[in-house]
């Protein structure tokens, strides 16, 4: 990451600045482009500041997925982290990140939605502790294996819950899936349901169902 500029106006307490990613890796993403951040720092109460303003994704790639603009309106206020793009955005994201307990972070309502497809994260994490509920509905395939860059070709919608608590190095781990009308290495099936469970580092496939289609 390099910082192309950074200004803070003493007088009106506005700040801006830009950031060029290149090849930058944030966990299971490759990030490349600029971002640019402006707002402004208010006074709330004493030793207690509120930032209010703008962050601007352009021309960048996650991975191989492709971001032309993106502005997410943010708030930090006591170490909470509230955002939400402009409510005429395709891709809609919102939610609020909370570090006033830190070490333990908080996700809450953290939600993405584009066209039919939704996704929302509740939970928190510590250092050695994880509790995090997550959801997905009428995902793509396609878009997923290409943003998180998975060596598997696969097609069709998907639905999933996912629940995970615990040890992070012994969590308890429960997903489920459902997918449908999609392709699996061309391979087409209508259905295919699939319940894992993880404990004590096992695990446990409970259920496997695949219903191949009749064109296959």
């Amino acid at each position: 990451m390099k910082i192309l500029s950074a200004n803070f106006e003493i007088n009106t307490k506005k700040y801006n600045s830009e950031l060029k990613f290149v090849n930058t890796h944030l966990g299971p993403f490759d990030v490349f482009g600029n971002v640019k951040i402006d707002g402004k720092m208010t006074k709330k109460r004493q030793q207690s500041y509120m930032y209010d303003g703008n962050i601007k994704f352009s021309n960048s790639w996650l991975n191989e997925e492709r971001i032309d603009s993106l502005l997410l309106k943010y708030v930090v206020l006591d170490k909470d982290f509230t955002f939400k793009t402009e409510d005429n955005n395709k891709l809609k994201l919102s939610g609020n990140i909370l570090f006033s307990k830190y070490p333990k972070i908080t996700f809450k309502d953290v939600l993405l939605d584009y066209e039919k497809q939704h996704y929302d994260l509740n939970g928190s994490i510590l250092s050695d502790a994880i509790d995090i509920s997550m959801s997905g509905k009428k995902l793509d395939l396609a878009i997923l294996t290409s943003l998180f860059n998975f060596p598997i070709n696969v097609t069709g919608g998907l639905d999933f819950n996912l629940k995970a608590e615990g040890k992070i190095s012994d969590p308890v781990i429960n997903l489920n899936i459902n997918s449908s009308n999609g392709s699996a290495y061309n391979v087409p099936f209508d259905l295919c349901d699939i319940a894992i469970d993880v404990k004590n580092n096992n695990l446990t496939i409970d259920k496997f169902n695949i219903k191949k289609s009749d064109n296959s």
